[in-house]
């Protein structure tokens, strides 16, 4: 068994508090906390190609990469 990808249990502090940390997908439910989105506003999104995402069987995966590019194209002014 290739151990390089093994997730340790229970999951340390740092990957609770931040779920991009190794992975190359977020859940969905992972999405919409990161974005602070509902359910339906992240479906429509994934929907019309606003950001990137993929199905697995009936599940939508949102690509790490994908969704920080997106948030930093779509990131206006700053911190003030």
């Amino acid at each position: 068994m290739d151990t390089n990808h093994a997730r340790e249990w229970p999951p340390t502090e740092a990957a609770r508090t931040n779920p991009t940390d190794n992975r190359l997908a977020l859940t969905s439910a992972e999405a919409r906390s990161l974005l602070g989105v509902g359910r339906r506003k992240l479906n429509e999104m994934l929907l019309t190609g606003e950001i990137p995402g993929f199905r697995i069987g009936r599940h939508w995966r949102v690509p790490v990469d994908g969704l920080l590019a997106w948030m930093d194209q779509n990131t206006k002014g700053g911190r003030r």
